[in-house]
Parts: C-alpha cells; sequence; structure tokens
C-alpha cells in the first residue's frame, strides 16, 4: 500500500513537471529601439594657411575652408557664414598667425579710409594728384601700379593753347621733361563733380602717390608752373628718354636757345 502511495506521488509530480514545460510562457518579444541622431548645423569658417603681416596684400591662396560644427564654429565666435573680400588692391590691417580664423573686419578695401595708412611705407608721404580718367582705362594704371610724372611747359609755364598754335613764333620752347620716375600708385580714388560743359558733370580721378619729402616739394612746383602727364612706368630707363621739345615734333621748326656767359670781363 505504501509503495503504490509513493508511485502515484511520484507520478503526480512527474505529470506536473510535464505539464509545467508543456505550458511554459513564450519568450517577450524583443523591442528594438533605434537611436536618432541628429546631424549639428555646420558653418564655413575660413582659416589662415600662412602667416600674414599688417598691410599684406590679400590673395586667395591663402585661406582655407573648414566645415565646423555650430557649437565649434560658436566657441570662435561665428554665428553665420561670411564671405572674404578678394576685391584687388584689399590688404590685411593686423598681423595673423597660421590656422587663425580669420573675419571680415580684417581685411580692408582699396576705398576705406584706413587703406593709404596701411600700405604707406615708412618714412613715405601720401601725395593726391589729379589725372586724365582715360589713364585708368583698360587698367593701365592700378592700385600697386608704378608710374612717371611729366611736366609739359612752354617756357616756364602751363600750356594753355591748342596744336593749331604750335606754328605761331611765340611759342619758344614748349617741353616735356619728367618730374618723377618711378614711384608707387596706393590707391586710385574717383567720384564726379560739376563744372564741365553746359555744367554737366565731369568724372575726377585721383592718384595717391607714395613719395619722399623731397619728391612731394618738387612736385608741388611742378603743379605750379607745368601741366602734369602721368604714365605708367616701364622700369629702368634713363631721364632723358622722357624729356623732348618742339624740335623733337616738328622738323621744320627752330626752337630759340639763349646762351648767357658766366663772366663779365671789362677792358
Amino acid at each position: 500500500m505504501k509503495t503504490k502511495l509513493i508511485i502515484a506521488i511520484a507520478t503526480l509530480a512527474i505529470a506536473i513537471g510535464l505539464y509545467g514545460l508543456l505550458t511554459e510562457a513564450p519568450p517577450a518579444t524583443e523591442i528594438k529601439v533605434t537611436e536618432i541622431v541628429v546631424e549639428e548645423h555646420k558653418i564655413k569658417v575660413w582659416f589662415l594657411r600662412n602667416d600674414v603681416k599688417r598691410g599684406q596684400l590679400v590673395e586667395r591662396s591663402d585661406f582655407s575652408i573648414r566645415q565646423l560644427p555650430e557649437s565649434e564654429a560658436n566657441a570662435l565666435g561665428i554665428a553665420n557664414e561670411s564671405n572674404m573680400n578678394f576685391d584687388k588692391g584689399s590688404v590685411y590691417n593686423r598681423e595673423l598667425t597660421v590656422q587663425s580664423a580669420v573675419f571680415p573686419e580684417y581685411i580692408t578695401a582699396t576705398n576705406d579710409l584706413e587703406y593709404v595708412e596701411l600700405v604707406l611705407a615708412e618714412n613715405r608721404v601720401p601725395f593726391v594728384i589729379q589725372v586724365d580718367p582715360d589713364v585708368i582705362i583698360g587698367g593701365v594704371i592700378g592700385h600697386g601700379s608704378y608710374v612717371d610724372v611729366l611736366a609739359i611747359a612752354n617756357g616756364g609755364s602751363k600750356v594753355s593753347f591748342n596744336s593749331d598754335e604750335l606754328s605761331r613764333p611765340q611759342f619758344k620752347s614748349i617741353s616735356v621733361s619728367p618730374v618723377l620716375i618711378g614711384v608707387k600708385v596706393l590707391t586710385i580714388q574717383q567720384g564726379t563733380m560739376s563744372g564741365g560743359r553746359n555744367n554737366s558733370d565731369v568724372t575726377s580721378t585721383v592718384l595717391v602717390l607714395e613719395l619722399t619729402r623731397k619728391q612731394v616739394a618738387k612736385l608741388t612746383v611742378a603743379k605750379r608752373i607745368a601741366d602734369l602727364e602721368v604714365h605708367k612706368s616701364i622700369g629702368s630707363y634713363n631721364a632723358a628718354d622722357l624729356s623732348a621739345d618742339a624740335g623733337d615734333v616738328l622738323a621744320d621748326y627752330k626752337a630759340i636757345k639763349e646762351f648767357r656767359a658766366n663772366k663779365i670781363i671789362i677792358n
């Protein structure tokens, strides 16, 4: 009897175990969570590829461009993208080191008020001279060009006649001679003023030249006594190549030369 009871209990335990195995709950469905990554907005930033000095010309090759995350750009003080000024003649207005971020305010254009001071060499003076606007046409003379300044005079005074009057004998010594050779043009400025024929507007073009004190004095006198012409310099040459008089133009013109004795002898 006791044996039958043990067998019954064992059978019941086995049955319960089998039932538990057969009715085991299915495994929970795995839920995949996809992480959504929001890409940070990027800003274009300009960096220097080499050191630059104050007054140095700006070249496109000076820069490299990087796309920085907005947070990194903000850390550099940059909130929005900016474009660099590559106008011809523009210069840096401060000294900067390689890999520095560059801002538009670090660059000075030729029409800015401080430009002349930035490009002016040591112990030089800026000097303004008005020129014929036609000289600038076609880029003949530009920022940084070198020019020759010539004086056209008639016997020590400004020429005030037209070409038809050249045959008159009263014009004895029309001449062209160099005043300055190979001086640098710092900048070109153009404007409009009234006073032309029929009160029409006239385009005024001026060059700002870089001169020594002595050259300033010489050119100031030349402006008073002669008409001035400005031409692009073509390099080293003899000053005599820039000199001429009426005899070089008119084959039958005989210029009058005055000879004076340097001593007086009384017998």
